[in-house]
């Protein structure tokens, strides 16, 4: 959709709450762009040989308003004391996920936690190119699938920009999404304004969802106890492509992963998770170089795939699709 130079493709909603490119014919010139960036047609293998971390910042303000070990915090204050702008996602207000540009640290502190919907990226692989074009350093930030996106439509590379993908799960409808919370604001009677997939109250390893409404109050669930999150875990809502990603380890277009480093502490005794543990997996040279930089504001220690993979295999996996979601998308 951002490639075309006539504006002819937009994105509109399936049945099933997923956007897909529909293509106006009449103002169509064939032009060959659309096809020439898609990054599944022009699916790219890397072959640089991965530098795996266990990490976590040592500010622990950052570390609690974080999922895990608050390693996007890190890399965003990085880019910032360069001058650089972050592209990360946020709910707006009426609690549609999407993807913005920020150039402080007030603005991008919505771009903390996990967000288990896929979000809109709208026209910001345009407004990407636009700063690096003009010298500034970009961070970007989303799942495989919008990297590769996002580095197919750029046409080139650039060393001012740091892509960074995470460990992704796959992605729920939104669709779906915006009618849970419709349905629950009718239950409720009141306005929903914030949503937190992994409310840290209680430590990082325990998943709560907590839901803020207008008036001032709060509800929380344990997560495996929440309808949406329930679904989500078990892979009913997820995007049909997610069961079959184009974008795992091998064919990854960023230059790090990030993600929740689940099961560190059964390896590494002398490693502090209390707060929150990542992985950090630099995937380019360029990704290295950054970890160099920021190392000084992390505990961190070099570990290998053996430790990693036993309980994070949506690093290199797609994940099963249940044999109910057919049934439970048909009802939505």
């Amino acid at each position: 959709m951002q490639i075309c130079p006539k504006e002819c493709i937009r994105m509109e909603e399936d049945t099933e709450g997923f956007l897909y490119p529909v293509i106006d014919e009449e103002k169509c010139i064939h032009c060959g762009l659309c096809e020439r960036v898609c990054p599944v047609i022009n699916r790219k293998q890397k072959t640089y040989e991965e530098h795996v971390y266990a990490a976590s910042s040592t500010d622990e303000t950052l570390l609690k308003r974080s999922s895990s070990g608050g390693m996007f915090g890190v890399l965003a204050d990085y880019i910032l004391k360069q001058g650089g702008v972050i592209f990360g996602c946020a709910f707006d207000e009426e609690m549609e996920l999407r993807h913005y540009s920020a150039q402080t640290e007030e603005e991008y502190r919505a771009f903390h936690g996990s967000k288990y919907v896929q979000s809109n990226t709208r026209n910001t692989f345009q407004e990407c190119k636009e700063y690096l074009q003009a010298g500034r350093y970009v961070l970007y930030v989303g799942t495989p699938c919008q990297i590769a996106g996002l580095k197919s439509f750029l046409q080139k590379e650039y060393d001012n920009l740091l892509a960074v993908e995470l460990l992704c799960h796959g992605v729920p409808s939104p669709g779906l999404f915006r009618y849970y919370l419709k349905e629950l604001e009718a239950e409720k009677g009141k306005k929903i304004c914030n949503v937190a997939f992994r409310f840290q109250d209680q430590g990082w390893k325990i998943f709560r969802f907590k839901i803020d409404f207008e008036d001032g109050e709060k509800e929380v669930y344990p997560g495996v106890q929440n309808a949406f999150m329930r679904a989500f875990l078990n892979n009913l809502t997820l995007r049909p492509s997610c069961y079959n990603c184009r974008f795992r380890l091998n064919y990854s277009q960023a230059d790090v992963m990030i993600g929740d480093f689940w099961g560190v502490g059964n390896y590494y005794k002398n490693f502090d998770e209390t707060l929150g543990a990542s992985v950090f997996i630099a995937l380019s040279k360029k990704g290295e170089r950054t970890f160099e930089a920021v190392k000084e504001k992390l505990q961190y220690l070099e570990t290998d795939w053996s430790k990693v993979l036993p309980a994070n295999g949506c690093v290199n996996l797609s994940v099963f699709p249940n044999r109910n979601r057919e049934a439970m998308m048909q009802a939505y």
